[in-house]
C-alpha cells in the first residue's frame, strides 16, 4: 500500500489506478480472512458447536466494511478518471481554438467551379474550358484543392453527363466535364 505523499506527484489516472488496486487488495484480504474464519469455525465446532457455527457464519457473511471500502475506492477512482478525462478534453478544445485563431483566412476562387457556373448560366457561351489555363491543375494553390474539385465534379455529373448535350450544353463543355471522371 502506498502512502499519500508517495502518490501526491502522480496524475489523477495514476491515483485512480492505485485506488482500484487498494480496493482489490482489501477484497482479497477479506476473502482470505473469511476463508480462515470458516476453517477456524469448523475446528471450533468440534469443541463448541454453537461457537463454531457462529464463527463460520461470520466468515461466510461478507464484511460490510470491506465491501464499503472497495465500493468507495471504485467510486473515487471513477470520479478521478472522469475529472482527468474532462481536463484533457478541455485542454484539447483550448488548443484547437488557439490553432483556429492562428490560422489566417484564405480566399480562393476555384477556377473549375467558376467555369462550370459560366457554362450552367449560359450553355452557348463561346469558350473552351480545356484550353483555359485558369482551370488547369497549375492554377490551384494546392494540388489537393484540384483533387477535391475533380472528385466533386465527377460525383455531381456522374449520372448526368449523357443528358447535358440534350440540355444544350456544347460537346466541348461536356467533354471537359467528362475529363474529370477520366482523370480520377
Amino acid at each position: 500500500i502506498q502512502r499519500a505523499d508517495q502518490v501526491r506527484g502522480r496524475s489523477d489516472g495514476d491515483f485512480a489506478d492505485a485506488l482500484e488496486k487498494l480496493g482489490d487488495q482489501i477484497d482479497r484480504e477479506t476473502t482470505r480472512i473469511s476463508g480462515g474464519l470458516v476453517i477456524v469455525g469448523g475446528v471450533v465446532a468440534f469443541v463448541n458447536p454453537i461457537m463454531g457455527v457462529s464463527i463460520a457464519a461470520h466468515g461466510l457473511l461478507p464484511s460490510i466494511g470491506a465491501k464499503a471500502s472497495k465500493t468507495g475506492a471504485a467510486y473515487l477512482s471513477k470520479k478521478l478518471r472522469d475529472r482527468s478525462k474532462s481536463r484533457l478534453e478541455a485542454k484539447t478544445r483550448k488548443e484547437a481554438a488557439e490553432e483556429v485563431r492562428r490560422l489566417k483566412p484564405e480566399i480562393f476562387t476555384n477556377p473549375v467551379l467558376r467555369t462550370l457556373g459560366t457554362i450552367a448560366v449560359d450553355p452557348g457561351v463561346d469558350c473552351d474550358p480545356a484550353m483555359d489555363p485558369s482551370s488547369w491543375v497549375d492554377a490551384f494553390d494546392r494540388f489537393r484543392y484540384f483533387e477535391v474539385t475533380s472528385e466533386a465534379v465527377t460525383e455531381l455529373y456522374r449520372d448526368r453527363v449523357q443528358k447535358l448535350e440534350a440540355q444544350g450544353i456544347q460537346k466541348r463543355h461536356v467533354d471537359w466535364i467528362k475529363s474529370f471522371s477520366e482523370g480520377s
